[in-house]
């Protein structure tokens, strides 16, 4: 049975507030000694990227030194696909789901303490609220929130459109530096081609939530990570069947803006060859450096998100990486997440690798939570 975090709380409603932006931190002159490989880009140049004030040391990154990496199993799991990973930097832990197990995952690193909360429906990604005991969580059909002090999920926020009902599920999402909430939707039948789509959660205290589509399904095939760039210049999102990974202008929200003939404003593509495996979720981290994980790759490729060239790849002990992202005191551990029931060892566990000098950013927090009680913001 579902539990009710409020069971006097008739309906909720986020409130959308601007979080702190992204922090990066300086990156050292060396950036400018680097050299690098180069992955085919796409470029739309009818307006320019980026502002003077983007302009930076960083706008040529230095590649990470990839022999000096240590990747090991930190959670054993065996999940049967564990995905979606979340740093709670406020509590200093990873929350995780499990999606064909149906499962919630809360793991402390530095006491090495875990819990699950089995869930009913697939869920496909969570993230961080502004009050730190909640997380949003989309579901299969819903978006709902749960309270990890009481670990119970509560009551639905909003559900998926009604046309998708039978033949979509929640996929992968984030919380924008605007603090939106942007999240995809894979097809049932992705593998057969069928496309999936992108949409931004939209409203607040004073009129009903909703799920407005930012991408349709003529527009992407398969949503999956995301993840912004500073200053919130533009958006990247990993198409996973399109074998690609977009970036898009943004608006106020993060959510991919359109040019003047009601296209996405796509600035810049990186495509990735299927021999190399297909782009999953994704994180940035503090030089602003892309880490995509290459599902059927056995890898976490880094790209440049000021050019889109290649820098190199973590190489992982399992062939089904599906998200990375940076957590820790420091945010730099990097915390890989992977499908399960396969040969290897540790796989749909969460490994740990470290970096020399590779360091994330904090999560983006969205979704205040406000009870409305007969109408009255409390």
């Amino acid at each position: 049975m579902v539990l009710s975090i409020f069971s006097t709380v008739r309906q909720h409603r986020v409130q959308i507030r601007r979080s702190a932006p992204q922090h990066h931190n300086a990156v050292h002159l060396s950036c400018l000694l680097s050299n690098w490989q180069s992955a085919p880009v796409r470029r739309n140049t009818k307006r320019a990227r980026y502002s003077w004030q983007s302009l930076r040391v960083c706008c040529l990154m230095e590649r990470p030194d990839f022999k000096l990496a240590k990747v090991q199993l930190a959670l054993d799991t065996k999940a049967k696909i564990s995905e979606g990973p979340t740093w709670l930097e406020t509590r200093q832990e990873l929350a995780f789901v499990d999606i064909e197990g149906k499962s919630v995952h809360i793991w402390s690193p530095k006491d090495g303490v875990s819990w699950k909360l089995d869930v009913p429906g697939r869920p496909g990604t969570l993230s961080p609220t502004l009050e730190p005991h909640l997380l949003l969580v989309a579901m299969e059909q819903e978006i709902y929130l749960l309270d990890l002090e009481k670990r119970q999920l509560g009551e639905k926020i909003v559900a998926i459109p009604e046309p998708l009902r039978r033949s979509a599920r929640f996929n992968d999402g984030k919380a924008s530096p605007a603090g939106s909430f942007i999240v995809g939707t894979v097809h049932n039948q992705a593998i057969e081609g069928q496309p999936g789509q992108l949409f931004l959660l939209a409203g607040g205290p004073s009129g009903p939530l909703d799920l407005v589509q930012v991408l349709s399904e003529a527009e992407l095939k398969m949503a999956n990570g995301i993840c912004w760039t500073e200053g919130m210049h533009s958006m990247w999102h990993c198409d996973t069947s399109g074998g690609c990974i977009k970036e898009y202008r943004c608006d106020k929200h993060g959510a991919p803006e359109r040019d003047d003939d009601g296209s996405p404003s796509c600035i810049n593509q990186i495509d990735i060859p299927n021999e190399a495996g297909f782009p999953d979720g994704m994180t940035i981290d503090s030089c602003g450096r892309l880490w995509v994980a290459l599902f059927e790759g056995s890898a976490v490729a880094c790209y440049d998100s000021n050019t889109g060239k290649y820098l190199g790849k973590l190489d992982m002990p399992v062939r089904h990486p599906t998200c990375p992202i940076f957590g820790g005191p420091k945010l730099d551990t990097m915390y890989v997440t992977c499908k399960g029931e396969e040969p290897e060892k540790g796989a749909g566990g969460v490994f740990a690798a470290t970096i020399p000098g590779v360091h994330g950013v904090a999560a983006s927090y969205l979704a205040k939570i406000t009870s409305v009680l007969d109408g009255q913001v409390q």
